[in-house]
């Protein structure tokens, strides 16, 4: 979004704001590349985790992954730091593969998470 749009960060948070009282949101997502991703709620929560840094080998499937890791945990009942968490790991892992991968163990993306090195 931010490299797209030409937005600096404090500007994403501000149209993430503006998407959610327009469309009448729960929540919006804003993935950062290599710096992670952020979650901004109803209630002007604002939740943030970093990225991972990995050896970048193909970008194509990585928000794809995020997306889905985070839906998968936010929908297990996991709260959205957590969520953000397993999402941005998802996503790296896809990043230091060929192509869109077909599949990645939520063994491998936990252990990213307590493993991998941060931004």
């Amino acid at each position: 979004l931010k490299s797209e749009l030409g937005l600096f960060e404090y500007e994403s948070k501000a149209l993430a704001y503006e998407l959610i009282n327009e469309y009448e949101l729960d929540m919006v997502l804003v993935t950062k590349g290599r710096n992670g991703a952020f979650a901004l709620d109803r209630e002007n929560n604002y939740y943030e985790d970093q990225g991972y840094q990995i050896d970048l080998i193909d970008t194509v499937g990585s928000g794809v992954a995020f997306s889905a890791g985070f839906m998968h945990y936010y929908l297990s009942g996991k709260g959205i730091d957590d969520s953000l968490k397993f999402g941005n790991a998802a996503g790296a892992l896809t990043s230091a593969t060929h192509g869109a991968t077909k599949f990645i163990s939520k063994s491998k993306i936990i252990t990213l998470i307590k493993n991998g090195k941060r931004q």
